[in-house]
């Protein structure tokens, strides 16, 4: 394997008529030749010849043909990006962000470190981890800062962070932007501009009135405007069918359901190796879980709404027992 705009030298030993050897490429958009002299100009294979007339006693030597590759030199780029997937938040309320890390690059990396430092406007809650096939976290969770070391990319690989944070319930802080920024380093990183994002969102006392746009503290999220509606109680629980391709996006979080009080919803996001789901209340959220199948069912128990069909089975401790009428997504 060579590199581009290199040379290298050929020889090879000749046949029995004894003439010169002629050397030759098939590839002149890859490679060139003059003389015994290849001169590599693009990626990709070239393929060289060798040809040796004959003479009156011998005929010639048939063609001997070789490939040589030339790969692009090892450029590791790491890229990153984050979003809460809103404009507003209400003091006091949860904020969730995701935070995605990709290799664009053309070779894998290892001993990568991602951050992303909390501002003094949010609580943390805790953050996970989900890596794509044949890309590894460096920790699978953690609490306060996002702060992971030794993670590891394949080519096209990428890791998804969780994070979760409350924000502050003083709306008089120095300031009501909410700046978030995330950042990956690599020993070798070829592209610095891509390296770290930032995510801006304004701090607000109510979700109407002097602001404009939402918070989705209470109103129903945009996506379950047109949900259908089912009822939740101690003797009766709720099936959800969770069709991933329609319901749950790439790598964003939305809700597939929520109590039409605003007890609680269940979130969902798609990610590397398939759909993970939690509860959330207003003031708290749970652990994020993996889908075990294509339906999960929302379980009461006095105050403690459960989540059965994803991993260990979310829970969540309502204000009250119900009973809640919930709108939920339904695949169309």
């Amino acid at each position: 394997m060579v590199r581009s705009r290199s040379t290298f030298t050929l020889s090879a030993v000749g046949g029995a008529s004894g003439n010169p050897l002629v050397f030759g490429s098939l590839t002149p958009a890859v490679c060139t030749v003059s003389g015994n002299t290849v001169t590599m100009l693009a990626v990709g294979t070239c393929t060289l010849t060798a040809d040796q007339a004959g003479n009156a006693n011998y005929e010639p030597a048939a063609q001997v043909t070789l490939d040589v590759v030339l790969a692009p030199a090892p450029a590791p780029d790491l890229a990153v990006s984050i979003d809460d997937g809103r404009d507003y938040v209400q003091y006091g309320k949860p904020l969730g962000y995701t935070i995605v890390v990709s290799n664009v690059g053309n070779t894998s990396v290892t001993g990568a470190s991602v951050s992303a430092p909390l501002p003094a406007i949010l609580q943390g809650q805790g953050w996970s981890c989900v890596a794509s096939t044949g890309s590894a976290c460096g920790q699978a969770s953690g609490s306060g800062d996002l702060v992971d070391s030794g993670a590891a990319l394949a080519v096209g690989g990428s890791l998804t962070y969780l994070l979760d944070t409350v924000v502050v319930d003083d709306p008089q802080l120095a300031s009501d932007e909410i700046l978030l920024s995330a950042g990956v380093t690599a020993s070798g990183d070829v592209n610095d501009a891509n390296d770290s994002a930032t995510d801006l969102t304004l701090a607000v006392l109510f979700r109407n009135g002097f602001e404009q746009g939402e918070d989705g503290a209470q109103a129903l999220p945009p996506e379950l405007r047109l949900g259908a509606v089912g009822t939740l109680t101690q003797d009766l629980a709720l099936t959800l069918a969770v069709d991933a391709a329609t319901l749950v996006p790439w790598q964003r979080r939305t809700t597939l359901a929520q109590a039409g009080d605003g007890a609680f919803q269940v979130e969902a996001i798609r990610v590397a190796d398939g759909v993970y789901l939690r509860l959330r209340s207003a003031e708290q959220a749970g652990a994020w879980s993996r889908l075990d199948a294509g339906a999960v069912a929302l379980v009461l128990v006095d105050t403690r709404l459960g989540l059965v069909g994803a991993g260990a089975g979310p829970e969540l401790v309502l204000p009250h027992a119900g009973p809640f009428e919930v709108v939920y997504r339904a695949a169309r």
